[in-house]
């Protein structure tokens, strides 16, 4: 909690919000990042009654994810002081939400909002560096395609973890085994896992290919 702090007061916040590398990459991943620390193994008791398998708490950190991923979003946090904060309070909240959520959410939702991430990720990468002019007006076009060319090594990257994590999990698992996870019982036979590891393997190529060709 100190540590998000001190991001998002003076001197600090101010000397992030100065350039587009500094606040999309370091500020608002150090946020989600904290708030999912000081989130792990805290888990209210009438959050988790409402939040049994995740679903909302996931639901509501993608979505105040990608609406500050809007330009016109981020332009206005820059200029008003006050919209800042709240750009600050939802990513601290974000991370809050992936912390008390992920450990009890069904293993295909993980993976299919993970996915959702990688993409929204990528799609911003894409259209931040291949965009001919300027959309967010607080920066200029030289940050916002350095920026762009950045989050699709990034989606790269998050995509690679992804990949290994899932892998992780179902070797962990083992094959027949069925575990509840936040009252929904999950069954992870050995022809699902197999069918959703050639599935990923089959995205994975596929993205692979669609980002070396955009950053060649």
């Amino acid at each position: 909690m100190a540590a998000a702090l001190v991001l998002v007061t003076p001197p600090l916040d101010p000397f992030l919000d100065a350039a587009m590398r500094r606040h999309v990459e370091w500020q608002l991943p150090a946020l989600v990042a904290l708030g999912y620390f000081a989130g792990r193994g805290r888990v209210p008791r009438r959050l988790a009654a409402a939040n049994p398998s995740g679903l909302a708490g996931l639901a509501f950190a993608l979505g105040s994810m990608a609406f500050w991923m809007i330009p016109r979003s981020l332009d206005v946090a820059v200029v008003h002081d006050s919209v800042d904060q709240l750009l600050h309070a939802s990513m601290f909240g974000s991370g809050l939400a992936l912390a008390w959520s992920l450990p009890v959410a069904p293993f295909a939702l993980r993976v299919a909002l993970g996915i959702h991430a990688v993409a929204m990720v990528a799609a911003l990468g894409v259209t931040y560096s291949e965009f001919p002019r300027l959309i967010c007006a607080t920066y200029n076009l030289q940050q916002q395609r350095a920026v762009g060319g950045d989050l699709l090594w990034i989606a790269g990257l998050l995509w690679v973890m992804l990949w290994f994590a899932a892998l992780r999990e179902l070797a962990r698992r083992g094959p027949g085994s069925e575990r509840p996870r936040g009252g929904i019982r999950v069954l992870a036979t050995a022809s699902m896992k197999n069918r959703c590891a050639a599935t990923m393997l089959r995205v994975q190529r596929a993205g692979s290919i669609r980002i070396w060709k955009l950053l060649r």
